[in-house]
């Protein structure tokens, strides 16, 4: 998102973060969790019993990011999805969770992006 701030300016990002916020709150269910953690970071907290059906959920999330274009003025953008991926119950804390899956995030990132890097096969908890 900072390309798109520094490209088309910080109401174009606001615009993408938005509607990037809705594309995950429509994709989870009424039990899970989605806020945006900062900056253009968002956090879910997802609860699924199957490892494939968690990979399923994401991998149809990012089908959706990068295979549309975001809108704006006129403008069609092309935005990647990069995620960390961790199990909460690994972890003593969600803090120490969240900053095992940050950190899978920003490796992710600088491999390339649009990737998703797991840090274990149980999965629960994504950046």
């Amino acid at each position: 998102f900072k390309k798109v701030n520094d490209t088309y300016g910080h109401e174009c990002g606001d615009v993408v973060l938005s509607t990037f916020g809705k594309i995950l709150e429509k994709s989870i269910r009424d039990i899970d969790l989605v806020a945006r953690y900062g900056g253009e970071e968002f956090i879910a907290i997802i609860h699924f019993n199957l490892d494939r059906e968690l990979l399923m959920l994401l991998k149809r999330i990012k089908s959706i990011v990068t295979e549309n274009s975001f809108i704006y003025q006129d403008k069609k953008l092309k935005i990647t999805f990069s995620a960390g991926v961790t199990i909460r119950n690994k972890y003593p804390t969600y803090d120490i969770a969240l900053q095992k899956a940050d950190s899978l995030l920003y490796k992710a990132k600088d491999s390339g992006r649009n990737k998703i890097l797991l840090d274990t096969t149980s999965l629960f908890l994504f950046l």
